[in-house]
Parts: C-alpha cells; sequence; structure tokens
C-alpha cells in the first residue's frame, strides 16, 4: 500500500465500473481489450488546482494525481514511491514532462510557482527553480523540454533553465506595468516557440534566448493560441484557425478554418503526415477529434465521440487515444476509425501514456466518495 493505493491484478469487476464494447454513436466494428493490472487509490477530495494524468518514463509509468505525484512499474504496477512534498501541490495541467532522465513539474506554492525536477526511477527530488517567483498563479503555463533545456513562461516572463543542474540560462521580463501574458511554449532541442496574447509566435534560440522569427498574423483577441509541432512546422490554433509554419522561418505554409476546434482545449498534436484537433473540449457541443493534412490542411477525418473529451489526446504507438467521460478509445491515425474502446460508466479519462506493450491511463469518478483507478491495457 502507498498512501491508500490498493493493488489488484487482473480486473475481475471489484469495482463494478468497466466494460468492453464497441462504440454506440461512434460507429465502426470494435475490439476489446482486458485490463492487465490496476491500481485503486483511496477516494479524496479533489484540491482545486489538481487533475490527473500520466506518463511513461523508461520502465515508470509516473501518474499526477489530485495533486501528488506517483511512481509504478510500467509492467506489473508495482509501486515504486511517491512524492512527499508537504503542504505543497503540484500543478497537473498536462502530463507530466520527460527529458532523458529528469522529470519536470509545476508547483503552486502561495500562487508563486517553482519548476521541480524529479529522478523518474526513484521519485527523488534534484532541483527546483524559482524563475516564476513574481509571477501570478493563474499566468504559469506548463513548460516544455528538449535536449536538456526546459522553458518556462508567465505572465511577462520568459526563460530557460538546465535540466541536469537546474542553473538559469537566460531569462527575459517584460518591463511594462501591464505585461503581456505568454502562451505555452514548444520546442527542440535548437529552438523554442512562443505564442503571445497580442497575436504573435516568437522563436527563440533555446540555449541563448536569442530572437529568430517574430510571425504577427495569428488570430489575436479569439481566443488563447496554443501551438503544436513536428515535421518541421509549428502549427498554432486560434478562435477556430489553424495555421501551418515552416519552423524554422516562420514562413506561412497554409491556414485552415475548422469550426469548433477554437480557443482554449489541447495544442495540436502534430504526427508525420497530419495535425490532430480536439474540438469544443469539456463542452456540451459536438466532440470530436479532427485530422487536416500536415501538407496543406485539407480535412483528413472527424471521430464525434458521444461525451465531452476529458483529457488530451495522445499519438502513439501507432494509435490516437481520445480520453472522453465513460470511454477510451484507440483510433487508427490514418482512417480515425475506432481499434478498440474501453467502456467504464460514469469515469472520466486522464490522457494515455503508451509503454512497449501496455496504454497505461487513469479512470477517475466524479464522485469523490468513490475510489480513482490506474488501469493497465494491452495495446
Amino acid at each position: 500500500m502507498i498512501n491508500g493505493v490498493t493493488r489488484r491484478g487482473l480486473l475481475t469487476g471489484t469495482a463494478g465500473l468497466l466494460a468492453l464494447a464497441g462504440c454506440g454513436s461512434d460507429t465502426g466494428k470494435t475490439t476489446g481489450r482486458e485490463v492487465r493490472w490496476r491500481h485503486d487509490f483511496a477516494a479524496e477530495p479533489v484540491h482545486p488546482t489538481a487533475a490527473a494524468n500520466v506518463v511513461v518514463a523508461g520502465d515508470r509509468v509516473l501518474v499526477s494525481h489530485k495533486g501528488r505525484l506517483l511512481g509504478y512499474a510500467a509492467a506489473t504496477g508495482d509501486p515504486a514511491w511517491e512524492t512527499n512534498q508537504g503542504t505543497l501541490r503540484l500543478f497537473n495541467a498536462h502530463p507530466p514532462i520527460v527529458d532523458g532522465n529528469t522529470l519536470l513539474m509545476l508547483t503552486d506554492a502561495t500562487l508563486k510557482g517553482e519548476l521541480r525536477a524529479f529522478q523518474p526511477a526513484t521519485g527523488s527530488m534534484r532541483w527546483k527553480y524559482g524563475g516564476y517567483q513574481d509571477s501570478i498563479g493563474m499566468h504559469l503555463n506548463w513548460p516544455a523540454a528538449a535536449g536538456g533545456v526546459a522553458c518556462y513562461s508567465g505572465l511577462g516572463y520568459l526563460g530557460a533553465v538546465d535540466i541536469r543542474t537546474g542553473r538559469e540560462l537566460w531569462t527575459k521580463k517584460a518591463r511594462t506595468q501591464f505585461p503581456e501574458p505568454f502562451g505555452e511554449p514548444v520546442m527542440t532541442p535548437d529552438t523554442i516557440w512562443l505564442p503571445s496574447a497580442a497575436g504573435s509566435i516568437t522563436a527563440w534560440a533555446a540555449r541563448t534566448g536569442k530572437n529568430r522569427w517574430v510571425a504577427g498574423d495569428v488570430t489575436a483577441g479569439a481566443g488563447e493560441t496554443r501551438l503544436g509541432l513536428g515535421g518541421g512546422t509549428v502549427v498554432s490554433r486560434s478562435g477556430g484557425t489553424v495555421i501551418a509554419r515552416a519552423a524554422d522561418t516562420g514562413k506561412k505554409r497554409w491556414s485552415a478554418t475548422e469550426d469548433g476546434a477554437g480557443s482554449g482545449g489541447q495544442h495540436p498534436i502534430v504526427t508525420a503526415d497530419a495535425v490532430l484537433l480536439t474540438d469544443n473540449v469539456g463542452t456540451t457541443g459536438t466532440n470530436a477529434v479532427v485530422a487536416l493534412s500536415l501538407a496543406d490542411g485539407t480535412s483528413r477525418w472527424k471521430f464525434p465521440t458521444e461525451t465531452r473529451i476529458t483529457g488530451d489526446i495522445t499519438a502513439a504507438g501507432g494509435s490516437v487515444y481520445v480520453p472522453t467521460e465513460g470511454a477510451l478509445h484507440a483510433l487508427d491515425p490514418a482512417t480515425g476509425r475506432p481499434r478498440w474502446t474501453l467502456r467504464s460508466g460514469k469515469a472520466l479519462f486522464s490522457n494515455a501514456a503508451v509503454s512497449s506493450d501496455l496504454v497505461h491511463v487513469l479512470a477517475m469518478s466524479p464522485d469523490e466518495d468513490v475510489q480513482d483507478s490506474l488501469l493497465a491495457i494491452p495495446r
């Protein structure tokens, strides 16, 4: 047992919650998957800043759950460690970030914020960085990391630290009384791309902070701009407008309008040949995953879901995983057709994380007096 978490073997219906089935309005024949192993978490109130996400790092599946960070053996579900941050809680807006042998998380200490680095195998904290100390909690953004560099941003803040040591590489701070909010960065080992509320995207050298290019024709004022990156392309989404640019120069390649894909929600997912978007995340409107061609922005497929999308979609291991209220769908990335669906009653699914032969996901109850479960499903 680890902080009220008990291990169980193969799913036997103890929770009375899970069943494998085909889709309802998500048409097409599907196949089911057994649950290889599961962990049940003790029922407890949800911390107001907490969400729940999973990520795989080596042979560990790492879980951010209700403000805590926990590690398990990915193959067996055996508990490995749990963070002990005292009264400090962890932001869980997206899955934890893994770069090399380091796991990165944000904290919400006194709404000032810190970037903290952990060792995935043991959960020990390696360093903490207080570069957010003068920022405002609600404007702290999820960081990005690649090639041994971590980038952070917030209300008028932008900077980078060395992942191995936590040493500050560079920082930029707005000098105006009302600084412009930055969005969430995306990055490669060489470059950081950052959106702003004013409707621009800026590319910076990752290790020096040198400005490389600025593009100013993002749809300003239409909602928060989210970025995706892949295939030498940086893709922005704001207010239903999707724009693809050459990552090295900022030159526009194409733009498209996707009704319902508007502001907020998940950042675009860029695969080898497609851009994946989520429609109306968390609303009562049309809920769907939309795929556009990475080459020219034309529509490729659309997968409507019966209920709202409850976590980040994931493209990994040859499938696209879509967590919703009541079901986790595994889609064919070429066609959008469902390969299998795991149904879960009223459970809210987190994002999915893929290890060598398993898909790991959290099934969370909307009721505080009902336990949540970490599930491992054959791919």
